[in-house]
């Protein structure tokens, strides 16, 4: 099958790993795999790379072109399907639109973030979806990740056969319990970890605060990984207590993955997601995961995590904490049963032959 995959080409972010992953085991499995974004170096597995030009590019937001390059791009391709995960960009309504023209099957994957809360980010995320549903009724397959979430497009208009859950997938082979020598190069005895962008709405900010609160022993740290608009006050805050550590943004994957490996608590205190891979990652590593109470971190964790309340988070976070770092036994069970319900339910293979069936599906309707 020819699959041309549409995405952002900015490295930051759990959608850009995911849909380098997924592409990586399409053509393990004998697709032929083209990639469409706009332009930026990077390294890409696909067996060809379409650039879209733009006017505008920062990693949440791209302005682009309009559906000419689209346009010109699958009438030289010809694939049997689409697969577009937004990369939020004006070009993503000319997508559907180009497609729809050209009778071309279309799979959308929404990796927005989701809250069905009446807060703050609750109203907000919502009304993404509110925007964008109107499109999604265009596709010919939209992917979700929950059940709340396909309500709501529904809701707002998409039919409901169109809509499919399919979780997001990571290679329970790559990211599995390991080696021990991040730790011990902090000369650490527990690591509490974060990772992700460091921007508002993601809550780190209050996790270094609660931690900073707890004064745990020298042996306990929180390693901070990511990068983003707060990361230079976050280090402000954080720059007199020699237990956390900041690492910034990391490319490298083996080296993150040794910092997954070498750490023991996993803490995701966001007010919404999509499905967060890094979750996914910590926990297929072993980690306990400590999340907020969206549905979105409770769909992945189930009973193999901890969920500290958004309306009383710091105060959660520590008792939280406190608790698992008080506990060993507790930290090592639940971390064996967060590893399980990874392997059975969220692995990559699962998930890219749900992909393969849904295009199956389409390519014969066509």
């Amino acid at each position: 099958m020819k699959i041309l995959w549409y995405a952002k080409n900015h490295s930051i972010g759990g959608d850009f790993i995911y849909s380098q992953e997924v592409v990586r085991k399409l053509k393990s499995f004998g697709h032929e795999v083209y990639w469409v974004g706009f332009k930026e170096d990077f390294k890409c597995l696909a067996d060809g790379v379409f650039t879209l030009p733009f006017y505008f590019r920062r990693p949440l937001f791209t302005i682009g072109k309009g559906p000419k390059r689209i346009r010109e791009i699958l009438l030289d391709l010809k694939p049997d399907v689409v697969h577009a995960n937004l990369a939020f960009s004006t070009d993503d309504f000319a997508l559907v639109n180009v497609c729809r023209t050209l009778k071309i099957p279309l799979v959308i994957t929404f990796h927005a973030p989701f809250n069905d809360s009446n807060s703050f980010w609750g109203i907000i995320t919502r009304l993404g979806y509110i925007f964008y549903s109107r499109f999604f009724s265009k596709a010919n397959a939209v992917i979700i990740f929950s059940e709340p979430q396909k309500k709501y497009l529904v809701r707002y208009g998409v039919p409901k056969e169109k809509v499919h859950i399919v979780f997001n997938g990571v290679d329970t082979d790559k990211y599995k319990p390991g080696r021990q020598a991040y730790k011990e190069s902090l000369g650490a005895k527990l690591i509490i970890l974060y990772c992700g962008r460091l921007e508002t709405g993601k809550n780190a900010r209050i996790l270094v605060e609660a931690f900073k609160e707890l004064n745990l022993p020298e042996k306990v740290k929180l390693v901070v990984v990511g990068g983003g608009l707060e990361e230079s006050s976050l280090r402000k805050l954080g720059e007199k207590d020699k237990n956390i550590i900041f690492t910034g943004y990391i490319s490298d994957e083996s080296r993150k993955i040794e910092i997954i490996q070498g750490s023991d608590i996993f803490v995701l205190p966001s007010e919404a997601e999509g499905m967060s891979l890094s979750l996914l990652e910590a926990m297929s590593c072993g980690l306990v995961p400590v999340t907020s109470n969206i549905i979105s971190n409770m769909t992945v964790t189930g009973q193999a995590g901890l969920s500290v309340d958004l309306n009383n988070l710091k105060e959660d976070l520590k008792k939280v904490l406190l608790t698992l770092v008080k506990d060993e036994e507790k930290r090592k069970s639940m971390g064996e049963l967060a590893r399980e319900r990874v392997v059975t339910n969220f692995s990559l293979d699962g998930n890219v032959h749900e992909l393969i069936s849904i295009y199956n599906k389409l390519k014969e309707e066509k």
